[in-house]
């Protein structure tokens, strides 16, 4: 009896919890929840300012500095920062902390920054983990008056993060 009782307390505590973090999807359309982060200088991100001074902003949430699959997105973002132009703002986000993304930063020579979520606060407001509650691989465009226009999510579909990046940054402004 003691057995079952313990099991379903276990399962209450697991739905409470996936209910908290998975209410909260953001999805095309949706507004931007706004946030101010650190990053990995110790200056402040604000994407309320960001959104106001560019054309369109590109959060990049990947799981984790220094992985293969996260080297090879931010990467390729990164060979494409030449042709980037200035309205538009391009971050990464994982809640690795400051010293970490400047390792990675400098190994990669990204020239855009990384903000730190060390509790994943911003990661929860935008749904950003898969159903085991790893932070997930999530890229989100969101345009000048605040909205998400396009979102793509999955944690091995590196390319296709990285073909949403390419259409806004190359295809959009020719």
């Amino acid at each position: 009896m003691k057995q079952w009782l313990m099991i379903l307390m276990l399962m209450a505590i697991c739905c409470t919890l996936w209910a908290t973090i998975f209410s909260k999807t953001i999805k095309v359309g949706d507004c931007a929840p706004l946030f101010e982060l650190k990053d990995a200088q110790g200056g402040t991100f604000s994407l309320q300012k960001s959104i106001q001074e560019s054309r369109y902003v590109i959060l990049i949430f990947y799981p984790k500095d220094k992985t293969s699959g996260c080297s090879t997105q931010l990467c390729a973002v990164q060979e494409m920062y030449p042709n980037i132009p200035d309205d538009i703002t391009i971050v990464g986000i994982s809640g690795d902390n400051a010293i970490s993304h400047q390792e990675f930063s400098a190994m990669h020579h990204l020239q855009f920054p990384l903000l730190v979520d060390h509790h994943n606060t911003v990661r929860k407001q935008y749904g950003a983990f898969t159903w085991w509650l790893i932070p997930d691989r999530v890229t989100l465009v969101i345009d000048q008056h605040g909205i998400i226009v396009k979102k793509h999510t999955g944690m091995t579909s590196v390319n296709k993060h990285i073909a949403l990046v390419r259409e806004i940054v190359i295809n959009d402004h020719r």
